[in-house]
């Protein structure tokens, strides 16, 4: 009994241990040099427009992002699903690129890269 309940400690043990250390990063550049903010979750990540942005450990596979444009005429970008991890669930670095949409007058699209 006592290498039975060793046996299950050790395995549960390494199994949230595996758990803990995933992390991802995220990575968001617009084509064109358009400045933007970035906001994930309702939070946002960045308090001066920029071109590049770069979000270092993400602990959530799955993210709300807003991209609102320092220039008001372009709209803003909005995705439920952004993906930080692989479909097995393993986090990643990723990027995403911010690109005109040459069918639809300049509409801005988000591109995983």
């Amino acid at each position: 009994m006592k290498k039975i309940t060793s046996v299950l400690f050790v395995l549960l043990s390494a199994v949230s241990m595996a758990q803990v250390g995933q992390i991802g990063h995220l990575t968001i550049f617009s084509e064109d040099g358009d400045k933007f903010y970035l906001i994930l979750n309702g939070e946002m990540q960045n308090d001066i427009p920029q071109t590049n942005i770069r979000v270092e450990d993400l602990n959530q596979p799955y993210y709300n992002a807003r991209i609102q444009f320092e220039d008001k005429t372009l709209m803003d970008i909005t995705t439920n699903n952004m993906m930080i991890a692989d479909p097995d669930g393993i986090m990643s670095d990723v990027t995403y690129k911010i690109r005109r949409d040459r069918n639809k007058k300049g509409k801005m699209k988000l591109n995983f890269f």
